[in-house]
């Protein structure tokens, strides 16, 4: 009886010699679909092929909607999407020869859209309430005092989930931007439609190799755009100009190539490139470059191509003018030459006179007047074939006026005499100042930037004495800090609300959370900072 006892004790204590390690993941479906994308088959399939699925031990499923749809609707959309899962962890498991006989348990619920991880008001937050969380529980045998043999090396490294990055600048180059590919001939002129709707025009014999001379032939152009916070704050950019604040209106990574291999970035003539905004335009926007190396942003000598107020009173002027839809005015008075009008020549010389002296000036100033409109209507032509609009459409009235006002308008229309690292920006007036103090410490380890809720401007922070610090920052606007670190195991981020941005930010304070893959951080970002 007691070799019996003391045998029972040995077994319990082995229990509490396994770690109990959770491994998540995050699976999203279209809306009102419960059946895996290829995409999501295909992060399902890498996710668990680096897992130790022989001590598997339990599965822990919960199904998830968005809002639209009734509950009882959702609830049944919900079992589809977690019994689908399900399905295929256990398919990958049975079609696994060497994990044929492992034993565990499944839990597994549906819960509608009861529990939302976003707002669904949003488009972007319904795409993240639709998914499948995914918890598989895997423990890790410890080795005590000799009871337990040591896991061998080799199998300890496989089992244990290591980092990657080293760095936070790793992690963010391992994110991969969205390129644009175009093919061109170098000899035309070319007019390039980008996802973002973003016009870019390249001239004829603008592109040279780096021998200086013109490219004959087709060339292919890349194009990779950076029109939203998420997406700058992805590609680790800032909007700053030696130390000074800039606001954005998207960025541009352009290259050109022929035979693979890269033309040169200094142009025979410049391109010009259209940005859509919505609201009102900001005054100033100008064209600012980068060098890889360091990313600040320098000014150009070039502004914008079309000025915005020039622009406004021109349709004004157009408007007033009668003439936007062909032909002159024809509206010059004329002295009637009538009967009337020689009786008073004969008898009324002084009144005659000043009548002339009128007509005259109002001839002159109908004169001036339709010149200006002339020389405002050829002006707008250039402008509108810059913008390849047909201006014999215009002129014939087969545009109406309001999309030709919206086409130019609500644009932001920029030229560069360069390719590579291009960015439409306007210096932002500072009126009251603070600085933004934080005991993070300034190691590769961590990362941090300032966001602004309302516009699009992201600063980044300098070392003093050894901590994170942001200087210069306007005291009225609202920011967010994010914040990534890289630890052993794995990277993490958190996202802040600061509205008194004199107080110190503790990094005791800060609750990070795990990165699951770059995918998934995006479709936060994207939520957290929509366009």
């Amino acid at each position: 009886m007691k070799k019996m006892f003391v045998t029972l004790v040995f077994l319990l204590g082995l229990t509490g010699l396994f770690a109990q390690e959770k491994h998540e993941l995050t699976l999203y479906f279209e809306s009102d679909q419960f059946l895996l994308s290829e995409e999501e088959k295909a992060r399902l399939t890498d996710f668990l092929n680096t897992l130790e699925l022989k001590r598997l031990t339990d599965i822990e499923i919960i199904g998830h909607t968005d809002a639209k749809g009734s509950y009882e609707y959702n609830l049944k959309l919900s079992e589809k999407r977690k019994e689908e899962a399900l399905e295929f962890i256990q398919l990958f498991i049975h079609q696994n020869d060497q994990l044929q006989g492992i034993k565990y348990s499944v839990r597994s619920e549906a819960k509608s859209e009861s529990i939302p991880i976003a707002t669904n008001d949003l488009k972007e937050g319904r795409k993240l309430n639709r998914r499948v969380d995914i918890k598989l529980t895997i423990p890790i045998p410890i080795a005590c005092n000799g009871l337990l043999n040591p896991i061998p090396e080799k199998e300890e490294i496989s089992s244990k989930k290591t980092n990657p990055f080293s760095s936070t600048d790793d992690f963010f180059k391992s994110y991969i931007s969205p390129k644009q590919t175009f093919s061109i001939n170098a000899q035309e002129n070319t007019k390039l439609t980008t996802d973002g709707k973003v016009n870019i025009y390249i001239f004829a014999n603008s592109l040279k190799n780096k021998n200086e001379d013109l490219v004959i032939g087709n060339v292919q152009i890349e194009i990779t755009e950076f029109l939203n916070r998420s997406d700058m704050l992805l590609a680790n950019l800032h909007t700053m100009s030696n130390k000074r604040m800039l606001e954005s209106g998207g960025m541009f990574l352009i290259e050109a190539f022929q035979n693979g291999e890269k033309l040169n970035n200094h142009l025979n003539q410049a391109i010009e490139i259209s940005i859509p905004f919505e609201g009102a335009p900001k005054e100033n926007m100008i064209t600012f470059l980068a060098n890889e190396t360091d990313m600040n942003w320098i000014p150009q000598d070039n502004n914008l191509l079309i000025n915005r107020r020039f622009i406004n009173n021109t349709f004004s002027d157009l408007d007033q003018c009668n003439m936007l839809f062909g032909g002159t005015t024809n509206s010059k008075k004329k002295a009637k030459l009538n009967f009337g009008f020689w009786l008073k020549y004969i008898f009324q010389p002084k009144k005659r006179k000043r009548k002339r002296r009128r007509i005259k000036r109002e001839n002159k100033k109908i004169e001036q007047r339709d010149a200006r409109c002339q020389a405002l209507l050829e002006a707008y032509a250039k402008e509108l074939k810059a913008l390849k609009i047909k201006y014999d459409q215009f002129a014939e009235g087969k545009l109406p006026l309001e999309e030709v006002k919206k086409e130019v308008i609500n644009n932001y229309i920029m030229s560069t005499s360069s390719l590579g690292w291009i960015n439409c920006d306007r210096f932002y007036n500072i009126e009251h100042k603070t600085d933004l103090f934080t005991d993070i410490p300034f190691v590769p380890e961590y990362d941090i930037k300032l966001i602004f809720t309302d516009i699009k401007s992201i600063l980044v922070p300098y070392n003093n004495d050894g901590k994170f610090i942001f200087t210069n920052i306007p005291v009225t606007n609202k920011v967010k800090l994010f914040i990534t670190r890289t630890t052993e195991e794995q990277v993490e981020y958190a996202i802040i609300d600061k509205y008194q941005t004199s107080e110190q930010l503790a990094l005791d304070q800060i609750q990070f959370k795990p990165v699951q893959d770059i995918k998934a951080l995006k479709e936060i970002l994207e939520l957290t900072f929509p366009s």
